[in-house]
């Protein structure tokens, strides 16, 4: 047998050369199959992490997807108007009357100051309210109204002729004027903005009037009075200039004319409010209303002209 054959026929019944062996092999591959085990729990917290990650990533955009950052988001109202709102004031109004009662339509009576001839009082302070049902974003439904009751007493110092009785100087002279007026109208929000409105729409004023001049010694003359359906057109704006701060304005008119009577009826006002909370507000107004009549017709020919005018003060909840 040769020498290598003898070699390689001795060496895996040799011990000591197969520990040898086995001694310089088994720590490589242990190396490599630590590092290959190391490698695979790396990726799988590799992996993990990154899951985590990304969880934490879209929980952080939906947060911010629902709660907007301060210069995204829009502030609060500060007027909360979804259903209604009621207004109730008081009018501290200066009033002047003119009266002109014909006997006929040729035969024209005496021009009356109302306040300095026949004693009927110049100012009243008088109640008014205003309820707005809002079915809508843009639809605005108004009952209104407000009251003037006027009587007054004077001794004449010129004689009178008012319709078809003649007052003397000196004569106690006694007058009535009461005015009632109940609306209800329609309106329709042109602009709905948060911080500006503007509102037109139409209104039909019920009038009911009843005026009297009459001198108690001679005998009690009847009161003329009526009650006539008014329409107006109704034009309204508010204008929020300052935090809690608003300008208010609104115009209400008509006019007309026909064959025996010309009639101009106007109201408006001008003011601030002050909305101290969502629901409430305070306003201070300045307000003019006026009603101009002439009539030629035969049953009763003369002239009117009321005004009234001066500061209001009223507050508005809204819900």
């Amino acid at each position: 047998m040769c020498a290598t054959s003898r070699v390689t026929t001795s060496l895996p019944n040799d011990k000591t050369v197969d520990h040898a062996v086995r001694g310089r092999i088994d720590p490589v591959i242990y190396l490599r199959q630590v590092t290959w085990a190391m490698g695979k729990r790396m990726n799988h917290l590799n992996l993990r992490l990154c899951c985590g990650l990304l969880c934490l990533l879209s929980a952080g955009v939906a947060h911010a997807q629902a709660r907007q950052m301060p210069w995204e988001s829009s502030p609060p109202p500060r007027l909360i108007e979804d259903r209604l709102r009621l207004e109730v004031g008081i009018w501290n109004a200066s009033i002047n009357t003119f009266l002109r009662a014909d006997e006929t339509v040729q035969q024209t009576g005496s021009e009356l100051d109302g306040e300095s001839d026949v004693g009927l009082a110049d100012s009243r302070v008088m109640p008014e309210f205003e309820l707005t049902l809002l079915p809508g974003k843009r639809q605005l439904f108004r009952l209104n109204g407000f009251s003037s009751h006027r009587n007054g007493s004077a001794v004449l110092a010129r004689q009178i002729e008012f319709d078809d009785s003649t007052y003397r100087v000196g004569d106690l002279v006694r007058s009535t004027f009461n005015l009632d007026m109940v609306g209800l109208g329609y309106a329709y929000r042109l602009f709905n903005k948060p911080r500006f409105e503007l509102n037109v729409g139409a209104d039909i004023q019920i009038a009911s009037a009843e005026v009297n001049v009459y001198v108690p010694r001679l005998s009690a003359r009847e009161a003329d009075s009526g009650i006539l359906p008014i329409p107006m057109l109704d034009t309204e704006m508010r204008w929020e200039v300052l935090p809690k701060w608003q300008l208010q304005a609104r115009y209400r008119w008509l006019g007309g004319s026909g064959d025996d009577a010309s009639a101009d009826l106007s109201d408006w006002r001008v003011g601030v409010q002050w909305q101290f909370s969502q629901h409430v507000g305070l306003g201070l107004h300045y307000r003019q209303f006026g009603l101009h009549v002439d009539s030629t017709s035969n049953s009763h020919p003369g002239v009117l002209r009321l005004d009234y005018k001066g500061a209001q003060l009223a507050i508005r909840a809204s819900l």
